[in-house]
């Protein structure tokens, strides 16, 4: 088949755009921003027309530009000259089909890439030697364009010489603008629509401008679209806050959020400026609150012995300022709100939370503009802190030493641990280990329940008998005085409600340990681990909450593969789950106590020892929903114990 003439598009991707040569790489944005740099400024205004190709050579040469030690470029060519002459290029007609620039003929031309062919721009010392189209050869070298300039109309620059026909109107017009390049011809549109829009934004038609079409129909309605340079609605300071909140995300990650904001959406006006500031003045907000001080705490040692060492603590001195201070912050009345203490030594860190929510409600007035409960972890506030000591008394009393807690009413919100602690009591192994009342297991003679002030005269009977651990059980196991503000009328049930997430715990993993042991071989903790159930291994493998709940959600499937002997387990997982849907969330049922006596009996027909856990729901809870009309949930320490891994994370 035979070769087609080029066109001159495809000629203009043949010629070097520095020495104008023949070109066999096509320019890159890279070439041209170099050439933008160091060649010819405005270079992409005018590429409709110049050559859009270089040579190797020059290709090497404009890239080390960027370089310590550049290439110097081949010698500048007249680029207004030749952009000038390009421009006026006569179109293309039937009588005249081809083009016969200089681009063209460079780019038709035969010869190597490294031979310099003939050019009207080309120095007069380099004109000797150049290269010709191969074939018969011209009856001349072609001259400068100037030797055959085509004298064109100024009204519709159509060719005029003598034996052409010239009909000068709107049709050559048309005709001349078709021939025009792509980028010629956006050059005049985008003139002939800034000058229209100019001219209706004057006149007040909302920037529209109405273009007529020669062939009829209503006129083309053009509007300006929005720009990159439109204002649009910034990220606000409380948002990114929200944001910070949500995510658990330090002040820098906030920042760094908020950076890769403005970079997505290409405005710095995408986040509201100076948040660095902002954040940083929200973190100082109360520091006028906070106090650090050294103080002694105790340790025990390997051989058993204590010893003293000097931690730093941080705490609020003035509590009922500061509580004024968030009440204020909240938009919320003090008169009614409900203060709960929690104290918790997990996350390495022996900490005193509060937690103030609005009289009967965990939400605040604004919980439309802000998610999180104002009883939630989010929203918990640290009153002492210390690292690295121990749970035991004396370290819990510097501790609380170290804020005053005796001028706001609250309840305290803890593990039955610490419970017993705080409140001078021994542990739940000793002979006395319930918090509320004076009972010993098993538990089948009312006894007497624990006030401050029982505790206070048991405490100091104690001590006035020696002090010695083994004559505690004498006096039900008060040994120390309670570390909580409050009178000597004042029962424990009341000052210390009973935590709802331990006594889970505690009761759930009783009766899974019970049931694996019956079953034998694990079998009971190898069903758990198939069903998603898994075990913790600190505090010798067990279920945390999650797991606890998931266990006792799925007490059907475990029904479907115990032997029949066992199946009352899963009835007892199953009458437990009816008591933590009755009250221990923030409703309480009607019928709440009916679910608690129940559960009882299918622990008595499993011949279970009750531990204190289970006497506490058995008998302190109903008294204490009953009096109430709550349900544990309002009084949880769930939200102390989830802060242990935002200390962890942070």
């Amino acid at each position: 088949m035979p070769n087609n003439k080029r066109s001159h598009e495809e000629n203009r991707r043949c010629v070097c755009i520095l020495c104008f040569r023949k070109g066999d790489r096509p320019l890159t944005a890279t070439l041209e921003a170099l050439i933008e740099c160091h060649v010819l400024p405005g270079f992409a205004d005018h590429r409709g027309f110049l050559p859009l190709s270089i040579c190797n050579s020059c290709r090497i040469k404009l890239m080390s530009q960027s370089s310590p030690a550049p290439t110097p470029l081949p010698p500048k060519m007249p680029y207004e000259q030749v952009i000038a002459d390009l421009r006026c290029l006569p179109p293309l007609t039937r009588e005249r089909p081809d083009c016969n620039c200089w681009v063209c003929h460079v780019g038709s031309s035969r010869a190597n890439k490294n031979v310099a062919v003939y050019h009207p721009f080309m120095p007069d010392e380099s004109a000797a030697g150049i290269a010709t189209p191969l074939g018969r050869p011209p009856n001349k070298a072609p001259g400068p364009m100037g030797d055959s300039v085509v004298k064109r109309c100024e009204t519709c620059s159509s060719p005029v010489a003598r034996g052409l026909r010239h009909q000068c109107g709107q049709a050559a017009k048309l005709r001349y603008l078709d021939a025009l390049s792509p980028y010629s011809r956006e050059h005049v549109a985008c003139g002939l629509l800034r000058e229209k829009l100019g001219v209706a934004t004057s006149s007040g038609s909302l920037a529209t401008a109405s273009l007529t079409s020669g062939t009829g129909g209503r006129p083309l309605q053009v509007q300006v679209a929005g720009t990159s340079t439109t204002e649009i609605a910034s990220v606000q300071h409380s948002t990114m806050r929200a944001v910070k909140t949500a995510l658990n995300l330090s002040t820098s990650q906030t920042l760094r959020a908020a950076q890769v904001i403005r970079e997505a959406s290409g405005s710095k006006k995408a986040v509201q400026s100076g948040l660095k500031e902002f954040l940083f003045a929200e973190g100082q907000s109360v520091a006028k609150f906070f106090t650090a001080e050294q103080r002694h705490f105790f340790r025990k040692q390997p051989n058993g012995q204590e010893c003293v060492i000097e931690r730093s603590v941080v705490f609020f001195r003035d509590v009922y300022a500061f509580l004024a201070h968030v009440s204020n912050s909240r938009g919320t009345a003090e008169m009614h709100q409900r203060v709960k203490l929690a104290i918790d030594g997990g996350g390495n860190s022996l900490k005193v939370c509060v937690s103030v929510t609005v009289d009967g409600r965990g939400c605040t007035s604004s919980a439309q503009l802000n998610r999180f409960m104002d009883s939630g972890v989010k929203k918990i506030l640290i009153l002492a802190l210390v690292e690295d000591v121990k749970e035991c008394y004396q370290n819990v009393s510097v501790l609380m030493s170290t804020i005053d807690i005796s001028s706001i009413n609250f309840t305290l919100a803890c593990d039955f641990k610490l419970a017993n602690i705080i409140s001078g009591i021994q542990s739940h192994s000793s002979s006395h280990p319930c918090l509320y009342c004076e009972g010993r297991p098993p538990w089948e003679v009312p006894a007497q329940r624990r006030t401050l002030g029982s505790i206070r005269h048991l405490a100091s009977e104690f001590q006035a008998a020696g002090g010695h651990q083994p004559l505690a059980k004498n006096f039900a196991n008060c040994v120390q005085p309670p570390l909580l503000p409050g009178s000597d009328s004042a029962e424990l049930l009341d000052v210390v409600p009973p935590p709802e997430l331990h006594m889970m715990l505690g009761i759930v993993n009783r009766l899974l340990d019970a049931l694996n042991a019956s079953w034998g071989g694990n079998k009971a903790y190898e069903w758990a681990y198939e069903a998603g159930i898994c075990r913790q291994q600190y505090h010798g493998g067990c279920l945390e909450g999650p797991a606890c709940k998931k266990l006792l959600l799925k007490a059907s499937e475990l029904w479907s593969v115990l032997p029949p002997h066992l199946k009352l387990y899963a009835t007892a997982f199953q009458d437990f789950n009816a008591v933590r849907e009755a009250c221990f969330g923030q409703s309480l049922a009607a019928d709440y106590s009916l679910y608690i006596a129940r559960f009882q009996t299918t622990c008595r027909y499993l011949e279970l020892s009750v531990t204190p856990k289970m006497h506490a729901l058995f008998d302190h809870v109903p008294a204490f929903c009953g009096k109430y009309g709550k349900g544990l949930g309002s009084f949880s320490e769930q939200a102390v114990e989830s802060a242990h891994s935002d200390f962890e994370a942070t």
